[in-house]
């Protein structure tokens, strides 16, 4: 609704209001009960917007803000499905220490993500991974920018860093080119590029967990199976 039609409405609605008032006096001829029931209106409508705007708008709000969390949850696990989780493993192994080290049993969310973000990861980058992850990354553009369309995920710190992260991998690729093209500096400046990516993967991995713990425990509890037996492969 716009401006002129929110006042042109609320302008009938207190000429029709003035009427019925005036039509009661006119029928019962009280104008002094008229003023009280009027005056008692107006002292209930401070309490009226108390209850509708501050206690159920509050609740309206939790309620929306839970079911947005929820719904960024469920789209970070897709990414870790799709996405996530290949890049950690291929960017971790030629990086040190391990960050999925830092993940630790009985640890909060909050504290797996201080340890994660107080971790010097040092990489070492090689053809055979750089080339992936740039053929990688370029495959998936189009999921990424999905995903960053997302308001839900978008509401996310630490996933709004990490899509940037990834976006700022692929200008750098398209920028440097093959791994035969780059420079001892350009390697550098990957090296710490994909640090940074592998930082925000981590803090995000931990979060991701911490939902499908809560809301998916059984996919949880076979994920964790799965990833030590591939780790003790």
């Amino acid at each position: 609704m716009t401006r002129r039609e929110t006042i042109f409405t609320v302008l009938i609605l207190s000429i029709i209001s003035g009427c019925i008032y005036g039509l009661q006096v006119l029928l019962f001829h009280d104008l002094r009960n008229t003023e009280f029931y009027i005056l008692q209106d107006l002292a209930f409508i401070p309490i009226s917007i108390a209850i509708t705007t501050v206690v159920v708008g509050n609740i309206v709000a939790r309620r929306s803000r839970e079911e947005a969390a929820e719904k960024a949850g469920m789209l970070r696990t897709m990414f870790f499905s799709d996405i996530g989780r290949v890049l950690m493993k291929k960017i971790d192994a030629i990086s040190e220490p391990s960050i999925p080290a830092c993940f630790g049993n009985g640890m909060s969310v909050q504290k797996q993500q201080e340890i994660i973000r107080s971790t010097v990861v040092t990489v070492h980058t090689d053809r055979d991974t750089y080339e992936f992850i740039r053929t990688f990354l370029n495959e998936k553009k189009q999921d990424l920018i999905t995903l960053s369309g997302n308001n839900n995920l978008m509401d996310q710190d630490d996933f709004t860093q990490l899509l940037g992260g990834l976006f700022h991998l692929l200008d750098e690729f398209s920028l440097r080119g093959s791994y035969e093209e780059l420079g001892e500096s350009d390697i550098s400046h990957m090296n710490d590029d994909f640090a940074r990516v592998l930082i925000l993967l981590g803090t995000n991995l931990a979060a991701s967990a911490e939902f499908q713990q809560k809301h998916f425990p059984d996919f949880y509890q076979k994920a964790i199976r799965k990833e030590k037996s591939e780790a003790a492969g």
